[in-house]
């Protein structure tokens, strides 16, 4: 269960559209970082997360509320799922998102 704090983590990366991270291919763990960057005093990395303590994992709840929040963007074309654990950030110009194509 998400404390005060994870709550406006979770708000501050919806409000912010994630517009701190470097638009293109970003690695999950870079976009941790970034993230941890930004927003230290709402990330806690000795809060563990206990969606994924019941699985053996003990990650930090912080993380699971940026793969929530990038989730959520991939519903408003900010982000982008590409492969297992990497991401596509849309540019933004003129207050819009334009989305990127790769071709394969």
């Amino acid at each position: 269960m998400s404390r005060p704090k994870e709550s406006q983590l979770y708000r501050e990366l919806i409000d912010s559209r994630f517009r701190f991270i470097e638009r293109g291919t970003r690695e999950i763990n870079e976009i941790y970082d970034s993230v941890k960057r930004e927003y230290s005093d709402l990330c806690d990395d000795e809060y563990k997360c206990d969606h994924y303590k019941s699985a053996g994992l003990n990650q930090p709840e912080c993380k699971h509320v940026v793969r929530n929040a990038l989730q959520h963007c991939k519903n408003d074309d900010i982000a982008f799922s590409v492969n297992m654990g990497y991401w596509i950030f849309s540019y933004f110009r003129n207050n819009h998102f334009l989305v990127l194509v790769q071709n394969s």
